[in-house]
């Protein structure tokens, strides 16, 4: 499993790249690791403010048109409702949900308490 700080950079590039491939505009270029947790919070009000200011108005690619989105080594032809359904949504969530397990396994309190023993 990679360290808590690549859950992060992860799930913050997904945001940052689904927004750009919306808007039909060249994904931020990725940043190295974060080394610190000022560098993780930094990072995460980033992606927050790039999510808050994205314009819908901009958003390019309209319902059932293709795009290409470049993941990994590989090129997909996507539309946006397959792109989120079957690439953002997932992905994000797997790691968010890591994050989350990988804090709770250090024994970091998070939210309200684990209902299962």
């Amino acid at each position: 499993m990679k360290p808590l700080s690549a859950q992060v950079v992860t799930a913050t590039n997904i945001v940052s790249n689904a927004l750009a491939r919306a808007a039909v505009v060249e994904p931020p270029q990725q940043q190295e690791p974060d080394k610190t947790y000022e560098d993780i919070y930094k990072r995460l009000d980033r992606t927050l403010a790039g999510f808050e200011k994205a314009d819908p108005a901009k958003i390019a690619i309209k319902e059932g048109k293709s795009f290409k989105a470049p993941i990994g080594r590989n090129v997909f032809d996507f539309t946006l409702e397959d792109y989120s359904a079957q690439f953002l949504i997932p992905n994000f969530y797997f790691q968010v949900v890591t994050t989350y397990e990988t804090l709770m396994a250090k024994g970091v309190q998070i939210g309200s308490p684990d209902t299962l023993p």
